[in-house]
């Protein structure tokens, strides 16, 4: 049967799925290859580490709209051209729809497991534990393989499960390592006796450390001793104990971008490494 494949139908099949305007117009090679060059474009951006510089995320993000257009311009290109072909025998409408639904389950696969297959993660903060290094309404990008090779260094940023609660993920900093003594006393912290230089808290978000829990912690072995930089309002290791080591699921590098939940966003924060 011969039939010319609509240029309009083409395009907007390839703008709601990748692949299915070239299954339209009978390119199956394309229909395969176009989602695996948008796979193999994420993995080489963020197996290479490129996502974790400043706007490495928002680049990997225009990368693939790039390949999108592009892809979508090229099929409509093709279909015009194409004039009355024989259609193949996939051109069936219940092909398109198993086309579609097997890669929207492909898709959220690779999305919901991209801490593991990928590398990275991206969070939204919430609470006010982290002021004034993070803020509600920050986005943070994760390298979730960064503490699969090495342990944190005190003073990390570090996401990690709620040893409560392990459905919920916090974002703190280490504070404690394994073995150590920690204690709290007249507003300070003190690491096996000696005092410990916080130069990243804000003096206005700690001005009654000393009334939070103070004494001494014993950490155990593969365990962290967590802290809020908000130390007036933080809910950490002082009142609920230590993060086990497997409860660590990576480390902080950038804020991806902020919108304060009243103002909206705030641009002198997108792309700001923290520490």
């Amino acid at each position: 049967m011969l039939k010319k494949r609509n240029t309009l139908v083409a395009g907007l099949f390839n703008l709601i799925c990748p692949g299915l305007g070239y299954l339209y117009i009978g390119k199956l090679n394309f229909a395969l290859g176009l989602p695996l060059l948008i796979l193999f474009s994420i993995g080489v951006f963020t197996w290479s580490k490129f996502i974790f510089y400043p706007w490495g995320y928002s680049f990997i993000l225009i990368v693939i709209i790039a390949i999108q257009i592009t892809s979508t311009v090229v099929v409509c290109v093709m279909a015009y051209r194409s004039g009355e072909t024989k259609l193949k025998s996939y051109n069936k409408w219940y092909i398109y729809v198993g086309y579609v639904m097997l890669s929207t389950i492909l898709g959220n696969e690779l999305i919901s497991n991209r801490d593991k297959i990928f590398g990275y993660d991206s969070f939204r903060v919430v609470s006010k534990s982290m002021l004034n290094t993070l803020i509600p309404g920050d986005l943070i990008v994760s390298n979730t393989w960064k503490y699969k090779v090495r342990k944190p260094e005190r003073g990390a940023l570090i996401v990690f499960r709620y040893p409560k609660n392990p459905e919920t993920k916090y974002v703190m900093r280490a504070i404690g390592l394994p073995n150590e003594v920690i204690k709290i006393a007249n507003g300070k912290v003190f690491i096996n006796n000696e005092e410990l230089d916080e130069a990243y808290l804000d003096p206005n978000c700690n001005q009654s450390l000393s009334l939070q829990n103070p004494g001494e912690y014993y950490i155990p072995d593969h365990s962290y001793f967590v802290m809020g930089d908000n130390r007036d309002k933080s809910n950490d290791s002082r009142f609920w104990g230590f993060v086990p080591e497997e409860n660590i699921l990576g480390s902080v590098e950038y804020i991806w971008f902020s919108i304060d939940p009243t103002t909206g966003f705030i641009n002198e924060r997108t792309g700001k490494i923290v520490n």
